[in-house]
């Protein structure tokens, strides 16, 4: 039997990510300096930063649940001394995931906060307003490899041959995707 390859597709199957795995790759994708997610300006910049550190992901009915500690900083440099707002507080994220098109949106998102100010008012509506625009995420290339990486056996190969999100919710212990595939076994 030279040449022959079995395919095998699945319509509407669920791959589901549990929360520490998000926190692992959304730490390594998008918390990348020094443990922090800069959302305005950068660590050189003293007197016009904002970011996030620390996230914590859990699920919440069909909503994720990011709590993370927010710091940030509005201020002129007057004679070298940030003259302004600003201030450090833990703050909650909710928001139901969205694939749309190789990339993950954040909707229906609403952010808490245990203080309120005016400032705190700023910073949430500001990153309300970042966080719903959406990331890049290859998600087809990870799960590819790990169709590589999986054990196929002496006599043949598997290939991820055709993969598309259909859906994604969060669940109680993760994110669940909904998906089209075709593996092909050669």
């Amino acid at each position: 039997l030279i040449g022959a390859c079995i395919c095998i597709a699945a319509t509407g199957a669920e791959i589901k990510i549990a929360f520490s795995t998000l926190e692992r790759v959304i730490g390594e994708q998008a918390f990348t300096d020094e443990g922090r997610r800069y959302v305005k300006g950068n660590r050189q910049t003293k007197c016009q930063f904002a970011y996030l550190e620390k996230p914590k992901i859990a699920g919440s009915g069909s909503q994720l649940v990011i709590h993370a500690r927010f710091t940030g900083r509005s201020a002129l440099n007057v004679l070298g001394q940030c003259v302004g707002v600003g201030d450090a507080f833990d703050l909650t994220i909710y928001a139901t995931p969205k694939y749309l098109k190789g990339q993950v949106a954040l909707d229906q998102l609403s952010i808490e906060t245990a203080r309120d100010s005016f400032y705190i008012r700023r910073v949430r509506a500001e990153l309300a307003r970042a966080l719903t625009k959406p990331f890049d995420y290859n998600l087809a290339d990870d799960v590819r490899r790990m169709f590589q990486l999986a054990p196929a056996g002496p006599n043949f190969q598997m290939r991820l041959d055709k993969f598309d999100v259909t859906g994604m919710r969060a669940a109680e212990d993760g994110v669940v995707l909904t998906v089209d595939f075709m593996v092909l076994v050669k």
